[in-house]
């Protein structure tokens, strides 16, 4: 859809007298969106009998923007002869040059298309999850001598009232509270789960797992053009950028309400493991290992959006004998592409390093508590 109004044409006499205003505003909006994919036959049916569905492929892309703007110039300095001088919509109307600055290119969408492998990872989360149903009982009855240990040192610094002044006191207790009490919370949540669901036959579960990154752009063009009239044009363009990926796992198993996992005890128990864990997933890795012995049948699928939030503004100053005036014009575009493949989980343990704002905390505390 196109609007316009006050496209103009103007002719100035040689006399000097006229003084002249023009103006001019418009509008302009735009869609696009194009979707591919596969259809499942019998869905409904296949759906009704209970059948464990495969995914399709689907791929989308959408970009939706419009943009807006506007003009003022004045024929200025009525008392010098210019002789006639025609000033046509064409210098006032805006409009930039084909593409406009927040036109988004499929190209830069798939720019940021993430690692194949990357979408391996969030399936074997999802799996891992699923894997995680039940209470870990014998990693909780082994560990049963450590929280006797958490209480009786929470008691003693309730007593000694050790703060502030003890910072390798602080950080031990800063450990405690982030793998002791809040681990332990955790434990007997899922303890409570498992005893209230213990009657309850369930045989098919679905997890989802996924990660977001988000990037900001900005730049800035200045450029200067023409003779008469001179004109310094400023183009601004912000965009906001966010990957998401995303893992889906359907399984017919049947998780163990109270877990005996002997591997992922002996994991749990060995010194220093939960170090390991804040960098690495080796926890995760060990139940998607357990997802694989107990899964009977599955289906999964990988897939990613990529979102662009583009504005862009165009800002011109003209100048020249006898013209003054500016014209603005501000758009936008928010484009995606989505894609999703069916896929198998990998048997090949996925690891990662895994490294944020509260585990560097949770290093440094450690350092402090064993080292100073």
């Amino acid at each position: 859809m196109n609007t316009y109004s006050c496209p103009f044409e103007k002719t100035r006499d040689d006399t000097g007298s006229v003084i002249q205003a023009l103006s001019w505003s418009g509008s302009e909006s735009y869609f696009y969106e194009t979707l591919a994919g596969e259809k499942t036959e019998n869905y409904y049916a296949r759906k009704s009998a209970g059948d464990l569905i495969p995914h399709t492929s689907i791929r989308r892309t959408s970009k939706t923007g419009a943009n807006t703007g506007g003009s003022q110039y004045l024929l200025v300095e009525p008392n010098v002869n210019y002789g006639t001088t025609t000033v046509t919509s064409d210098l006032v109307r805006p409009f930039p040059s084909t593409p406009a600055p927040w036109y988004v290119e499929t190209d830069e969408l798939n720019a940021y298309t993430p690692d194949p492998d990357d979408i391996s990872y969030e399936i074997q989360r999802a799996a891992a999850n699923i894997a995680s149903q039940g209470h870990d009982t014998l990693t909780f009855l082994a560990e049963l001598a450590k929280v006797k240990r958490l209480f009786k040192q929470t008691i003693k610094n309730l007593l000694t009232l050790r703060y502030p002044k003890d910072y390798k006191a602080f950080a031990a207790d800063w450990l405690a509270i982030r793998y002791g009490w809040r681990t332990l919370i955790f434990d007997l949540d899922s303890l409570n789960s498992a005893i209230r669901e213990f009657d309850v036959e369930r045989t098919r579960y679905q997890e989802r797992s996924g990660s977001r990154q988000t990037y900001d752009l900005e730049t800035v063009t200045d450029s200067n053009f023409g003779s008469l009239p001179i004109a310094i044009e400023t183009t601004t363009v912000t965009t906001k950028v966010e990957v998401s990926i995303r893992g889906n796992v359907n399984a017919d198993i049947e998780p163990d309400r109270f877990q005996l996992n002997p591997v992922n005890t002996a994991w749990e128990l060995l010194p220093w493991s939960f170090v390991l864990d804040w960098l690495l997933n080796v926890g995760q890795a060990l139940m998607a290992l357990t997802f694989y012995s107990q899964s009977t049948n599955e289906v999964a699928s990988g897939g990613y959006k990529i979102t662009f939030n583009r504005t862009a503004e165009i800002v011109r100053h003209t100048y020249a004998s006898g013209y003054s005036g500016n014209r603005q014009i501000s758009g936008y575009m928010n484009a995606y592409i989505l894609e999703r493949e069916p896929q198998t989980v990998s048997y090949v343990p996925k690891i990662r390093l895994r490294l944020d704002e509260w585990k560097i905390l949770d290093l440094l505390a450690l350092v402090v508590s064993r080292f100073k």
